[in-house]
C-alpha cells in the first residue's frame, strides 16, 4: 500500500467514523426518545377514566378529572386559591464571541425545576389524595410567560438561583393551585388507611390543567419531534458512514492491483 491509498483510506475511514457515526449516535438517541413517548401514548390511551367513589388499590393506571379541593401543607398563595404544584423553566440567551465576524447569538436552557406538595382531589362522587412525587413535570399543561417580579417569586419557591432572572433571560411557568380542575392519570395504592393517587414503577404519572382528549398532546407532539430527528440525522449519518466505508473498500481494493 503506497503513502497515497494509506492517507486515502485514513480520509474515508475519518468521514465514516467523525461524520457518520456521531449522526447516527445522535439519531439514536432521538429514536428511543420518540419510542419512548410513543410508548407513553399507548399507557396513556389504557389509563381507565374512573370515578373516585370506585376506586380500588392496584397497579391499573387510572385517570381521574376533579377540583383540587385542599392543599394541607400549600407552597404558597392565599387561603383561596393555595399553590400546590410550581415549575419554572428559565433559558439565558448566551453569546460565542469566539464564532467569526457574524456572531451566533442562541438561548440555551439555564434550570428548569419543580416544586409540588399533596393535595386532596375532588369529583361528584367523593375525593382522593394524590401524591405528586414522580410527576413528569413536561405534561403540566399550558404554560404563561411569568413577569420579571412572579418570576422571581417562583425561583425562590422553586430553589432556582434568582440572579439568573438579572441577565437577558426567558422563563415559563406553571402553577396548579386551589379550586382548579386537573386530570390526573397514576396508579392507586393504599397508605395510612386511605387510597393515595401516585406514581408506580415506570408508569407515567401525570397531574396536568389539560382536560379531555387535550392530555395526550404533549407526548404526540414530543414524539413527533423525536421521529422526525432521528430521520433528519439518521440519514445523511448512514450516508456519510456507507460512503467512508465504501471509500475504504476502494481504496484497499485500488492498493492491492
Amino acid at each position: 500500500m503506497t503513502g497515497d491509498d494509506f492517507m486515502s483510506v485514513l480520509g474515508y475511514l475519518g468521514i465514516a467514523f467523525c461524520c457518520g457515526l456521531p449522526l447516527l449516535i445522535f439519531a439514536a438517541v432521538a429514536l428511543y426518545a420518540a419510542r419512548k413517548h410513543t410508548q407513553n401514548i399507548a399507557q396513556i390511551n389504557s389509563a381507565v377514566p374512573t370515578k373516585i367513589s370506585t376506586l380500588k388499590p392496584g397497579s391499573q393506571l387510572v385517570r381521574l378529572e376533579g377540583i383540587i379541593k385542599q392543599v394541607p401543607q400549600p407552597i404558597d398563595g392565599p387561603p383561596e386559591t393555595p399553590l400546590a404544584l410550581v415549575r419554572l423553566k428559565v433559558d439565558v440567551y448566551d453569546r460565542d464571541y469566539e464564532m467569526d465576524a457574524h456572531t451566533e447569538s442562541r438561548w440555551r436552557p439555564a434550570d428548569d425545576k419543580l416544586r409540588a406538595v399533596p393535595f386532596l382531589l375532588e369529583d361528584d362522587t367523593g375525593t382522593v389524595w394524590v401524591d405528586p412525587q414522580g410527576v413528569n413535570k413536561h405534561h403540566l399543561g399550558e404554560g404563561i410567560v411569568p413577569s420579571h417580579e412572579v418570576a422571581e417569586a417562583a425561583a425562590i419557591l422553586t430553589g432556582i438561583n434568582p440572579v439568573l432572572l438579572n441577565a437577558p433571560h426567558r422563563a415559563q411557568l406553571w402553577e396548579l393551585r386551589g379550586g382548579q380542575r386537573v386530570t390526573v392519570i397514576g396508579a392507586v395504592s393504599q397508605r395510612n388507611g386511605s387510597l393515595v393517587v401516585g406514581k408506580f414503577k415506570d408508569n407515567p404519572f401525570i397531574i396536568t390543567s389539560l382536560l379531555g382528549e387535550a392530555v395526550q398532546v404533549p407526548s404526540q407532539q414530543q414524539a413527533r419531534t423525536g421521529w422526525i430527528f432521528s430521520a433528519i440525522l439518521g440519514i445523511p449519518g448512514l450516508l456519510a458512514l456507507c460512503c467512508g466505508l465504501l471509500g475504504v473498500l476502494v481504496a484497499l481494493i485500488r492498493s492491492f492491483r
